[in-house]
């Protein structure tokens, strides 16, 4: 991949999911101009910082239009408006019908996408609701402990990603660690 220019690479993952060559073109011009990273089409990924490295993965991620997405941080190391940028298409995915898992210890991020919330305790759901509603029964459960918590991102009910114990969990999910 580090000998890959940000073009080449992004050409790659669409050529690897059998997109048509029309609909990678289109993807990598909106994904370029989404996350800001024109001028670095051309540059070797190699090369390039950290947050852009994320925001072209990101971007091969979402290039497919996927009906489900699994993340891990995606907007660890982005810039504030790529960040923004991020949010708004997530939720664009989620209306439209996507599942979007997303794994993230930034809260500001789960509070802005995520509608419910589950907390594991050792493997185990051990509440489930809100993020306000999570938040009390931690404080009543002990407090200062970090919580592994799931979030769900997307209120697509018909598109069940977890099941736990047999039971759909959410919709979507994602993990954040949540002081009580």
């Amino acid at each position: 991949m580090d000998y890959l220019t940000v073009r080449e690479f992004l050409e790659f993952v669409g050529a690897l999911r059998g997109l048509p060559r029309e609909k990678v073109e289109k993807s990598i011009e909106r994904y370029l101009d989404l996350f800001g990273i024109g001028d670095e089409e051309y540059e070797f990924m190699g090369r390039l910082s950290r947050g852009t490295v994320q925001k072209v993965l990101v971007s091969a991620a979402l290039m497919h239009e996927p009906k489900v997405l699994v993340l891990d941080e995606p907007i660890s190391g982005m810039d504030p408006e790529s960040q923004r940028a991020f949010k708004d298409e997530v939720r664009r995915m989620a209306a439209s019908g996507a599942a979007v898992l997303i794994s993230s210890h930034m809260l500001d991020t789960v509070e802005r996408l995520c509608t419910r919330v589950g907390v594991l305790n050792k493997g185990s759901i051990i509440a489930e609701g809100t993020l306000d509603e999570v938040r009390r029964r931690a404080a009543r459960a002990g407090g200062g402990a970090l919580l592994q918590v799931l979030l769900a991102v997307s209120v697509v009910a018909s598109v069940p990603v977890l099941l736990f114990g047999g039971e759909v969990v959410a919709e979507t999910l994602s993990t954040v660690d949540v002081a009580g």
